[in-house]
């Protein structure tokens, strides 16, 4: 195998690697701020949570069975709806307790400000049935969004350049090696025909 594949390769495998650490390293994380004294937080793509703005959790999707991450909120003067996807267990071999999302199912909650607590999981009926959630009216999910859509770009142009640094300096090494070998070559064939 040809030095400058080895060399790809290895930059492939470093590559591969260090996206995984990079796409886990809180780039994409973020803290959205949806009322004065409440916030979205995004620990990783499971852990969105709701947040009082001082940091301290309302709600956590490992802290329900069948519950993952904020999907949706709505926020009230007196109430947070929040919707929530589903979550199932993976099981790729036996013993595996990891989890993904399942986005084929919705749960809802209620956050009293006032009183300092969480209501659900609900159905979407039983949600539509609570008397915070009628008193609104209709109701109109925003989507949780980072809003430093700078931060993770600058991730991932960071992981290109170090890419084409890794996979760069070979391929100009290559090339500079041919293009003196063909200079020595070149050389070597004008003394020649010099001398003759």
């Amino acid at each position: 195998m040809p030095l400058i594949t080895h060399h790809s390769l290895l930059a492939l495998v470093v590559f591969a690697t260090w996206a995984n650490v990079a796409w886990a390293s809180g780039w994409n994380d973020y803290d959205l701020s949806i009322d004065p004294d409440f916030k979205i937080v995004r620990c990783n793509s499971f852990e969105v949570c709701l947040a009082h703005s001082d940091g301290t959790l309302v709600y956590v999707p490992s802290n329900y069975q069948q519950t993952g991450p904020i999907d949706g909120y709505h926020v009230t003067p007196t109430h947070v709806f929040l919707r929530t996807l589903g979550r199932l267990p993976r099981n790729s071999f036996e013993g595996d307790t990891y989890e993904l999302v399942d986005s084929t199912r919705q749960f809802f909650f209620v956050f009293d400000k006032a009183a300092g607590s969480l209501a659900g999981p609900y159905a979407q009926e039983e949600f539509q049935a609570d008397p915070a959630v009628r008193l609104c009216g209709e109701i109109k999910w925003t989507p949780p969004i980072n809003p430093n859509v700078l931060r993770p770009l600058l991730g991932g142009a960071m992981i290109l350049a170090v890419l084409a640094v890794i996979l760069g300096v070979p391929i100009l090494l290559a090339i500079g090696v041919t293009a003196w070998i063909v200079c020595l070559v070149r050389s070597h064939w004008r003394s020649k025909a010099h001398r003759a």
